[in-house]
């Protein structure tokens, strides 16, 4: 016998719907209510913080692009001092000095 006609004869033969405790459907959407675990947050607070969420990673991935920016030019400087040396005492030992 399905859910329906289990509850049409209860209440056939009780004359009412049959208690939650026997329902077998009321428990378990009773059940799944209580454990939501976003029951009391709303909307805006979830789009909040998805916005500071977002705000935060890019932050953070502009920090590190600049960080990665001053060590790769700190990184070019030298380079190319020492290719400026190079270049000189190449020249030099070409000219004879």
């Amino acid at each position: 016998m399905n859910h329906r006609q289990w509850k049409k004869n209860y209440k056939k033969q009780y004359g009412y719907n049959p208690p939650a405790y026997m329902d077998k459907r009321k428990r378990r959407k009773a059940r799944a209510q209580q454990s939501l675990p976003c029951a009391g947050i709303s909307v805006e607070q979830i789009t909040q913080a998805m916005a500071t969420f977002t705000e935060a990673v890019f932050t953070a991935a502009g920090n590190i692009c600049n960080a990665l920016a001053q060590a790769f030019s700190r990184q070019a400087q030298a380079f190319n001092a020492v290719a400026d040396q190079y270049k000189d005492d190449k020249a030099g030992a070409i000219h004879g000095e």
